[in-house]
């Protein structure tokens, strides 16, 4: 019984830590949007085997360890490791072993949805984003960035990301994702993979089904727990996420 107070309280002092760079965050007083902010809450939130990162403060790489806060400009790699991120409304992004990922903005509106920029470097990502449960809240936006190919993603989408020399791999997993380009918009939907030539603005090429991957079963595991916490946790404010992991 003491062992198990112990860990809640460890837990709950790790979440508390967040204030420092959520204030470090808020004292940047340039916002590319009026009234909008730099106070975010994204977390490590799982970290098995070889997991850096780099937070962006002189250091370099250093090894990761599960709840540290992530904030514009952190880099986080995978060796032989798995990692996830988890953000304030249960979506979450995860990388396989041998990926890198970076964060080039991590922001607020002033409507208080949030604007994340996340971009794969190298390897294989899962990204799950979750629709809001009030359909009085403000969508949340997302831009997934890899080579000179940006994708806006839409709340409820669910795609795996993997990249191969020249080539990216996007699977769609769920829901549907928009790629605009020079001869107009394409739709690639549910349960199809697209082919992207990284550095090229050429149309992707779709094809008709999703080969599985041995990280599938890991990734839909998880994806499945973020979406029951963020549909029937008790907790509406987006500050108390976090909380779910302590029962």
């Amino acid at each position: 019984m003491r062992t198990s107070y112990l860990s809640k309280a460890i837990t709950l002092l790790s979440l508390s830590l967040f204030a420092f760079p959520v204030l470090a965050q808020a004292n940047d007083a340039t916002s590319p949007n009026l009234g909008g902010s730099k106070v975010r809450i994204v977390r490590l939130s799982q970290v098995k085997g070889a997991v850096e990162i780099d937070r962006s403060i002189g250091r370099g790489f250093e090894p990761a360890i599960a709840n540290l806060p992530i904030v514009e400009q952190n880099q986080l790699r995978t060796g032989v490791g798995i990692a996830e991120i988890e953000f304030e409304d249960n979506s979450s992004l995860r990388l396989a072993p041998n990926s890198s990922v970076e964060f080039p903005s991590l922001e607020r509106d002033s409507n208080g949805a949030t604007i994340s920029s996340v971009h794969v470097i190298r390897g294989t990502a899962y990204i799950s984003l979750l629709k809001s449960q009030s359909s009085k809240a403000p969508a949340n936006q997302f831009e997934l960035i890899f080579g000179a190919r940006k994708l806006n993603l839409d709340p409820a989408t669910h795609v795996r990301l993997e990249l191969q020399g020249t080539k990216a791999k996007l699977a769609v997993l769920d829901g549907a994702v928009h790629v605009v380009g020079a001869n107009g918009e394409t739709v690639i939907p549910k349960k199809k993979t697209a082919t992207f030539e990284v550095f090229d603005r050429v149309e992707p090429v779709i094809a008709k089904d999703v080969e599985s991957t041995p990280f599938d079963a890991w990734d839909h595991t998880a994806a499945s727990y973020h979406s029951y916490v963020g549909a029937f946790s008790a907790f509406n404010s987006p500050y108390s996420y976090g909380l779910s992991d302590m029962s």
